[in-house]
């Protein structure tokens, strides 16, 4: 019978042990890769979806301040015009008040 030995010492043991561990951790590696393309792709897709509701906001906030600020103009302009309006408003008042005891005196006469 052939008499078959092996001689390993301590260093090429760990060698190996160290070597297959390796290999095991890149296999490991390989198959967490595979699964993180399709989530990097979905990923993508979401951030791209956020890109165009961000913009469609900014449009909309945009317009929604355009619009606030013609308000404001339109505002401004009645209140003005209110304030013209007031004086004739007052001087037509005070003249309907003078007609009214002009009329008052006329009839008490």
């Amino acid at each position: 019978m052939n008499n078959i030995s092996f001689n390993l010492t301590l260093g090429q043991i760990i060698t190996i042990i160290l070597c297959l561990l390796a290999f095991i951790i890149l296999i490991q590696l390989i198959f967490l890769l595979k699964k993180a393309f399709p989530m990097m792709n979905k990923l993508n897709k979401i951030l791209d979806d956020t890109s165009v509701v961000t913009e469609v906001a900014a449009d909309g906030a945009k317009a929604t301040k355009e619009t606030v600020s013609e308000i404001n103009e339109t505002i401004k302009s009645l209140t003005g015009s209110v304030k013209n309006n007031k004086a004739i408003i007052s001087s037509i008042s005070a003249f309907i008040n003078a007609i009214a005891k002009l009329k008052g005196n006329v009839k008490s006469k």
